[in-house]
């Protein structure tokens, strides 16, 4: 009897404003699902990147790694004293014929200039020579002294390193024998 005592609209009311709430509800509850899933394809995506970035990484390290050692292996079995500057001036590769010929060990002139290695003298021919080739970009020869005996002449190749697109890098050296040696052959 109560049933049929309550108004239609009374029941027809509450209804909508129930079916509004929960509407709301379903589409608030597809609204996280779809931000959850978006940022957990984020999270996922981001981790990958990582991932792939590190196997770059190690990959890139691998290959710098074996560069280094086959460019050990070639400047350290020439028959001739070789070495390598950055465009300062800094040795970058020195083999053993011409650290033993100095009495050092490679690393231990690894970085150094030429200032911090020869009397000043020296050091300045040096790197006028260097800055020679590093202009002209040019290989070139001169007789130098070779360290710090600046009677001794010896016959130095130079060249410039340069990168893909033309920048310098720096300069390679070599040296065969004296001057006097070569002029005799």
């Amino acid at each position: 009897y109560l049933l049929a005592k309550m108004d239609r609209e009374e029941i027809l009311a509450g209804f909508a404003q129930r079916s509004i709430w929960i509407t709301l509800a379903g589409f608030l509850a597809i609204v996280m699902s779809a931000v959850g899933l978006s940022l957990l394809r984020q999270r996922q995506q981001l981790q990958n990147r990582r991932h792939l970035e590190q196997l770059v990484e190690a990959r890139t390290l691998e290959l710098r790694q074996q560069s280094s050692h086959a460019l050990r292996a070639l400047i350290d079995n020439l028959p001739h004293l070789a070495w390598m500057k950055d465009r300062e001036g800094r040795l970058l590769a020195i083999n053993r014929l011409f650290a033993e010929r100095l009495g050092r060990a490679p690393e231990a002139m690894i970085g150094k200039t030429a200032h911090e290695l020869w009397p000043p003298e020296i050091a300045e021919r040096y790197l006028n020579s260097d800055a020679q080739v590093l202009t002209t970009l040019r290989q070139v020869t001169f007789e130098e002294p070779l360290g710090s005996d600046p009677k001794s002449l010896y016959e130095t190749f130079k060249a410039p390193i340069l990168d893909d697109s033309g920048e310098v890098l720096g300069t390679v050296h070599t040296v065969a024998g004296t001057a006097a040696q070569i002029v005799l052959m």
